[in-house]
């Protein structure tokens, strides 16, 4: 958030009390400076090994890394800052920036130098694209990041839950609960709730209807149409509706 500040009597800017961030922006201006101190501080300290070449080669030039790594994090966190309060920052120039000034990590670079080939390229495609084009290289193209162990259980599990429902009743059961493409919306019934930290389970339920004998039931919508009939057919039960945003599309 950001407020115009008022103006002090020797011309210079001074913080606006409303402003209710206006004590933690002082305190880090404080800090900052304070840090630079140090900064400059340890800079001076590290020159004469630098200079007078009384360190041993592999140290000074690991002292040195450190120190352009240091540099470029609060250059790339200074820019981020300064184009997210000017309003100009978008979702594409914070990835580009950010895999730019990873290429400028050494430990950052060489774990992109490990991946696939495939996928390096279109972080090359990427990393050097012009985002003022009409249609600049997406840093998603191409490729799809990898699936944890635990999460690819968890949708094994969803998908042969679904299976077996559709086994038993082809997934018509719910007729009126249907997508924008006019397709049944999927579901599985007495499918136990559990996110995805684990720490929380339950067996959602839904009252039958005389013509139903299905008590509990999940939905699992893939259009904002389904999850518009998911919610009437919640009002026509009386039952409130959970929304897990968690759950993986198969």
């Amino acid at each position: 958030m950001a407020t115009k500040n008022a103006s002090s009597a020797d011309g210079g800017q001074k913080f606006d009390p409303k402003f209710p961030a206006v004590q933690l922006v002082k305190d880090i201006e404080s800090e900052l400076d304070q840090a630079q101190v140090k900064t400059l501080g340890r800079l001076a300290n590290l020159s004469v090994p630098v200079v007078g070449h009384t360190a041993h080669s592999e140290s000074v030039d690991a002292a040195i890394e450190k120190v352009l790594a240091h540099g470029e994090t609060s250059v790339l966190f200074g820019q981020l800052f300064s184009a997210a309060h000017n309003g100009t920052l978008t979702r594409e120039d914070l990835d580009q920036r950010l895999v730019n000034w990873a290429f400028k990590i050494p430990a950052l670079k060489e774990k992109i130098e490990g991946l696939p080939e495939d996928v390096r390229q279109r972080i090359n495609q990427f990393k050097d694209s012009d985002l003022q084009q009409e249609h600049p290289v997406p840093l998603s193209a191409g490729f799809k990041s990898p699936v944890s162990s635990s999460t690819a259980k968890k949708i094994a599990v969803q998908k042969a839950a679904w299976e077996r429902q559709f086994d038993l009743d082809k997934g018509l059961a719910y007729p009126n609960v249907v997508e924008n493409t006019g397709q049944n919306v999927m579901y599985v019934e007495k499918l136990v709730f559990e996110n995805w930290g684990e720490t929380i389970k339950n067996t959602p339920a839904v009252e039958s209807r005389p013509c139903l004998t299905h008590t509990q039931v999940t939905f699992i919508p893939k259009s904002i149409v389904g999850v518009q009939n998911i919610v009437k057919y919640a009002k026509e039960v009386g039952k409130k509706v959970r929304v897990a945003g968690y759950r993986f599309v198969f």
